[in-house]
């Protein structure tokens, strides 16, 4: 992730990068879910947007 924040971060352009991983894997990864650890049934999300976006959709960046 940090290769392609960079890579846009250098572009100067209005841009944005969104990354939603796919569930963990877990030895205790059995059902009911409340006996999985937590690293498999919470999914990571994350959004960067650079200056550029920013100043150009402020409303946009806010809603996330």
């Amino acid at each position: 992730m940090a290769k392609v924040i960079d890579i846009l971060s250098k572009a100067r352009r209005p841009s944005f990068f969104a990354f939603c991983s796919d569930h963990g894997e877990s030895p205790s990864a059995f059902y009911p879910r409340e006996s999985a650890s937590r690293d498999v049934w919470e999914i990571p999300l994350f959004f960067w947007f650079s200056s550029e976006y920013r100043a150009l959709y402020p409303q946009k960046v806010a809603s996330v």
